[in-house]
């Protein structure tokens, strides 16, 4: 179970994948100075950057240390940018395994991130063969 999920009302109960979705959701529409007073996480000003390059390769490795550092359930292999949709939404793909009680496995995580605003979504990736949405 997420640390963050203990802080619901009604108590999550959902698979690991879930669960990991939405701990990740917490942490990466963080901003550093409001998420903790202990650590910093969530995703910095990435508009200081100058340039479009420079401000995604921030996100995507922010996105990257967060994962490594507080989602232990998701063991990080790779994460690729594939572009930005009309709304201005980088479409970032994540790939790892995913840490379950029944055992490990393969699993690509879809993230969407609105550049304007910060908001992020996290999604399974039922496109890619190997990921696995239950």
């Amino acid at each position: 179970m997420s640390f963050l999920n203990r802080f619901l009302e009604v108590p999550a109960r959902d698979d690991t994948l879930q669960s990991v979705i939405r701990n990740l959701e917490y942490l990466l529409n963080s901003r550093p100075g409001y998420g903790s007073r202990l650590r910093e996480y969530g995703i910095a000003d990435y508009l200081a950057q100058q340039g479009r390059k420079a401000a995604q390769v921030t996100i995507l490795r922010e996105i990257r240390d967060d994962i490594l550092e507080l989602e232990p359930r998701f063991r990080f292999r790779d994460i690729t940018a594939r572009g930005r949709d009309a709304e201005l939404r980088l479409q970032i793909y994540v790939r790892g395994t995913l840490i379950t009680k029944s055992g490990e496995r393969p699993c690509t995580l879809w993230i969407q991130f609105h550049l304007p605003s910060g908001e992020v979504t996290v999604k399974p990736d039922v496109t890619v063969e190997g990921s696995h949405g239950a």
